[in-house]
């Protein structure tokens, strides 16, 4: 491989990889007034039929999101649209985990065009979640503010994708260098 298309493939890999470790890390963090009150019930339990107390949602990630809309899905009590609700983000975060795998795998393999169609479609299903969550007032909302996952996935969305069209035009260029130098 040669050097130059080595920079953009290394940006692809750093930021695919970065992309799955956002899943982890906190797209809703409490603000400063509502993180002093879930000190107070830290320890307690914060929804029925979870195992989540107020502590662990101080700051909400992906992977937290999931298991709470989860809840959602199978609890008693929730009635038909928080169901609905559940279901939606669920399948939507769900969309975007299997999506954002798949950019990885597509990174890792040097597929471009595959990496920048399920870089283009993470972001799309992430932005369609997050505007689902801004409507319904959950995020960002009183108690909550946007944490450090939902500005890392605008970095990585920009970066993946001009990285992948730099090593789509390198190498379309490569190739047309290879049939000059054949001919």
């Amino acid at each position: 491989m040669n050097n130059k298309i080595m920079i953009p493939f290394i940006l692809t890999i750093v930021f695919s990889v970065l992309l799955g470790v956002t899943f982890f890390l906190p797209l809703a963090s409490a603000n400063e007034e509502y993180s002093e009150v879930i000190s107070k019930f830290s320890s307690e339990k914060a929804m029925a039929g979870s195992d989540y107390t107020y502590g662990d949602l101080k700051d909400i990630s992906m992977f937290k999101f999931a298991g709470i809309y989860k809840v959602g899905l199978s609890s008693k009590e929730v009635d038909d649209y928080g169901t609905a609700e559940s279901t939606i983000c669920f399948v939507l975060i769900i969309l975007t985990a299997i999506f954002t795998v798949l950019t990885i795998l597509f990174s890792v393999l040097k597929k471009p065009i595959p990496l920048l169609i399920f870089d283009v479609l993470t972001f799309g299903v992430f932005r369609l979640l997050m505007w689902d969550m801004g409507d319904r007032n959950v995020l960002p909302s009183s108690n909550y503010d946007i944490g450090i996952a939902g500005t890392l996935y605008y970095v990585c969305f920009v970066i993946l994708a001009v990285a992948a069209i730099g090593l789509i035009i390198m190498k379309i260029q490569s190739k047309k260098q290879n049939t000059d130098q054949t001919v």
